[in-house]
């Protein structure tokens, strides 16, 4: 097995590591908070754990979560939501002149 395999092979298991690690921790401790704070953070949970990528997205801490589809009831409570992450485009990337 060659060094990029081998650094492949670490990182795919260290991402992997984490997803079960959050599951297991959100399994055995489920998020107790109320109102629209609880379906915000369940729904970022969804996310976070969701694959490997964005559980990669979320270690790193450089990616801002947003929601959409929000869900109300006919009281307009919320009852549901998604979150996704928000790209970040930088403003000084080079253009080529044509």
């Amino acid at each position: 097995m060659g060094k990029f395999e081998q650094t492949t092979a670490y990182y795919g298991a260290y991402y992997l590591g984490a997803l079960i690690a959050a599951k297991k921790i959100i399994e055995a401790y489920p998020p107790k908070a109320k109102g629209d704070d609880g379906i915000y953070t369940k729904a970022e949970l969804e996310l976070i754990t969701r694959d490997k990528a964005n559980m990669q997205k979320f270690l790193e801490g450089c990616h801002r979560i947003g929601f959409r589809n929000h869900i109300r009831n006919a009281k307009g409570k919320l009852m549901s939501c998604e979150a996704y992450w928000i790209e970040e485009y930088q403003s000084d990337k080079k253009t080529k002149n044509t």
